[in-house]
């Protein structure tokens, strides 16, 4: 089950602000001894209208929303 567990701001070129959403959730890899085992939580972004969002590797800070390519800037605290 995903669930919001933080959310940051970042902009694009012209200064348009976005809210960007983590969502975790955590996967089961229970076994027989312990079947309600599970892994660590896998942070999933989007932003608030559900886009998904992926950082842009190599450039801390950078965002890329799909499926329109739009490339988002964060300078907060709290982003991933």
């Amino acid at each position: 089950m995903e669930r919001a567990t933080d959310t940051f701001l970042a902009k694009d070129e012209a200064g348009n602000k976005y809210t960007i959403v983590v969502y975790t959730s955590a996967k089961r890899s229970g076994t027989a001894a312990n079947p309600a085992d599970t892994s660590p939580e896998i942070p999933v972004l989007r932003l608030r209208d559900g886009r998904g969002v992926a950082p842009v590797s190599g450039r801390k800070g950078f965002y890329r929303v799909a499926p329109d390519n739009l490339i988002l800037r964060s300078d907060d605290a709290n982003a991933a």
